[in-house]
């Protein structure tokens, strides 16, 4: 997990943009996706099942989590101005994708 954490962060964060990427072409660079994130929330879940469901806090720890927490909640920031907020003003739900050089 060490290694994954490593690589994630370096070839995904957008520090810039406070963001994971999709992927490390051009176009998935530039995209702000919705689940970016669906990766912690699985490992959360999985952790929660094989301790038994003895923490359920939602809160994957450090040591197992290739996520680093600050960029995580930068990431959910990012991601409601621009996929909730910035589709719309948030009246329609979010949008899966959202091209960050169109932030609001």
């Amino acid at each position: 997990m060490f290694r994954a954490k490593e690589c994630f962060s370096t070839k995904l964060w957008k520090e810039e943009g406070g963001y994971f990427a999709f992927d490390t072409t051009a176009v998935g660079a530039d995209t702000v996706m919705s689940d970016q994130l669906c990766g912690l929330w699985y490992l959360d879940l999985v952790d929660a099942v094989v301790r038994g469901g003895g923490d359920d806090d939602g809160d994957a720890e450090d040591e197992i989590s290739p996520f680093d927490k600050a960029k995580a909640r930068r990431a959910l920031k990012t991601l409601h101005d621009c996929n909730v907020m910035g589709t719309k003003g948030g009246s329609t739900g979010a949008a899966n994708g959202f091209r960050s050089y169109r932030r609001p």
